[in-house]
């Protein structure tokens, strides 16, 4: 009398249900089973479907939906007549009555959400090392718990189907440089499960890997093959501008060659000599100081002492380390220290940033002096961007003047007008 009632079932299994019929008359009579339409046909099966029953006797048959679990999409049925049962006159095999049998069922698949959506991106890392882990979420937004399982979206070589027979067992997945954990799990309506991806860094290339999900019980049109899901990150070798001298000599002269016996230039605001750099020489020159001879430390001025910084630029996408350091090679007086030094020794520079150390000439004796200067990438491997290196060069002079238009006297020597 109620009909049938499925409830709330999954989309992806059969479900069965018991139909009793009564006879409560003095004859025996026959019943048929029948599905009313195409759709109902393929939607229900009845076991036995037909059959005889005996005076105050009853039988029971199952009612299957879904039999074949073949359901392409969700379904819902309430209160209709897709079913009847036929009573028949056992003699005649006449109708007799026409029962209509009310259905009601909600079939449903499996509802989830990956977040975040787009996959997983670990960005640019330092080549030979390991990211922190990153998480994704797989959400259950169902009715029912279903089971997850996570293998490579396309497995080929021996190790990848090694590797996809392990993350069947549970264990961790290893695809490409990537290492996801856990690879099996059950999620219960309204509940997530956290998966742990880790990226190893090699060399200098972009890595990109998919994994393929399984979600019980989702609609089967949602990715058969499993359900895509990509993971990237990218390993990086750290450097530093060196090519381009102009930028690392930014605030200075940049010339082609450098004659150190043509005359000098001066900047006209305070008539010093211009710092510059001499690309066929690879050397940075200060130019002539007046050498502090009498000074102590603490007590000179800005006569005695040349400051130039130089711009060390970082153009790749991870930060560096560089160690800065000057190495005297020739110091004038051979028993005196290099008046030549820097700051700082060390710089910490971010992807895409750059850092300035600062040279400093304080001479404090006549002479020529020269270094070498070096700027060095720790963990750095390419030849080009590893090192910047050039001689830093620099005089000690004392100051002089000029007498133009000098006079001679009767006996030839020179004299001064008033």
């Amino acid at each position: 009398q109620k009909g049938l009632d499925y409830g709330l079932i999954r989309a992806e299994n059969p479900c069965s249900k018991p139909v009793t019929i009564q006879n409560k008359g003095k004859y025996e009579i026959g019943y048929n089973v029948m599905s009313r339409t195409a759709k109902a046909r393929d939607l229900f099966e009845f076991e036995p479907k037909e059959g005889k029953i005996a005076p105050g006797a009853s039988t029971t048959f199952t009612a299957k939906f879904n039999p074949t679990a073949s359901l392409k999409q969700e379904m819902k049925l309430h209160t209709n007549s897709y079913i009847a049962i036929e009573i028949l006159e056992t003699l005649t095999e006449k109708t007799e009555h026409t029962i209509p049998v009310r259905v009601d069922v909600d079939a449903v698949f499996s509802k989830y959400v990956l977040r975040p959506a787009n996959g997983l991106n670990f960005g640019p890392h330092v080549y030979d090392t390991d990211s922190e882990p990153k998480t994704f979420e797989i959400l259950n937004k169902g009715e029912f718990d279903f089971d997850f399982d996570i293998v490579p979206y396309r497995t080929g070589s021996d190790d990848e189907e090694e590797s996809a027979k392990n993350a069947a067992k549970g264990g961790d997945l290893a695809v490409g440089n990537f290492n996801v954990s856990p690879t099996t799990g059950n999620v219960k309506p309204g509940e997530s499960a956290s998966v742990t991806v880790t990226f190893k860094a090699e060399g200098e290339r972009t890595f990109c890997e998919i994994l393929g999900m399984n979600i019980q019980g989702r609609d089967p049109s949602d990715s058969p093959g499993g359900i895509p899901y990509e993971i990237k990150g990218e390993s990086c070798i750290p450097g530093i501008e060196t090519q381009d001298v102009q930028s690392i000599f930014e605030e200075h002269l940049v010339v082609a060659s450098v004659d150190h016996f043509a005359p000098l230039e001066f900047e006209s605001a305070n008539q010093t000599p211009t710092f510059n750099y001499s690309i066929a020489d690879r050397e940075f020159n200060f130019g002539p100081v007046v050498a502090s001879l009498d000074a102590v430390d603490g007590d000179m001025d800005d006569m005695h002492v040349a400051v130039a910084n130089l711009k060390i630029t970082n153009p790749t996408k991870v930060p560096c380390s560089v160690a800065y350091s000057l190495k005297a090679r020739q110091t004038g007086d051979a028993s005196s220290e290099s008046p030549i030094t820097l700051s700082p020794s060390e710089a910490y520079i971010p992807a895409h940033e750059h850092r300035y150390v600062t040279l400093t000439f304080n001479p404090k004796s006549i002479g020529t002096f020269l270094s070498t200067f070096e700027a060095v990438v720790d963990k750095g491997i390419d030849g080009v961007t590893r090192c910047f290196t050039c001689d830093v060069r620099g005089e000690g002079t004392l100051p002089h003047i000029v007498v133009e238009g000098t006079k001679l006297s009767s006996g030839g020597a020179p004299s001064l007008s008033r």
